[in-house]
């Protein structure tokens, strides 16, 4: 989202940001994207660059809508995957030469583990199984999150 606001005069940014964002955390994939097309839509002439910076990627901006609503806040972002590389390139570094690849995967297998730490609070219920099961066979497919209308009631 920051190189879309980027593009936008100083003076429009708080608004935009805002709808944005809306667009970005809707209720469902379907609702994000007709959001975030409406923007383009009614901004595309005031702010070209930005809206074709929005549009250009809108659809994978927005897959973290498909996954269930406790799981989004986690992969939303790409930090996570940032922070892996970086943990492994940081204690990759400090050893000048490994002896066996087997050395070097083993060290790499052990920054993953250390990694999946942060996945070990996320919970994952039956009918969230199910929606990943789901999800696999058929990205495409609508459901409907129990966790969601919870919220939403």
């Amino acid at each position: 989202m920051r190189n879309i606001i980027n593009k936008l005069p100083h003076v429009a940014r708080p608004m935009l940001r805002k709808l944005i964002r809306k667009a970005f955390t809707a209720a469902t994939y379907a609702k994000g994207l007709s959001e975030a097309r409406a923007i383009i839509v009614e901004y595309r002439d005031a702010f070209p660059a930005a809206m074709r910076c929005l549009e250009q990627d809108l659809e994978e901006c927005l897959t973290s809508l498909r996954f269930p609503f406790l799981h989004r806040r986690h992969i939303r972002s790409t930090n996570l995957l940032e922070r892996l590389f970086g943990e492994g390139k940081r204690r990759t570094k400090i050893i000048p030469r490994f002896t066996s690849e087997a050395s070097g995967m083993a060290l790499i297998f052990a920054v993953l583990v250390d990694a999946s730490e942060g996945w070990r609070g996320v919970r994952i219920k039956p009918y969230i199984q199910e929606r990943l099961r789901q999800m696999a066979s058929d990205p495409e497919s609508e459901w409907e999150d129990p966790d969601l209308a919870k919220l939403a009631a």
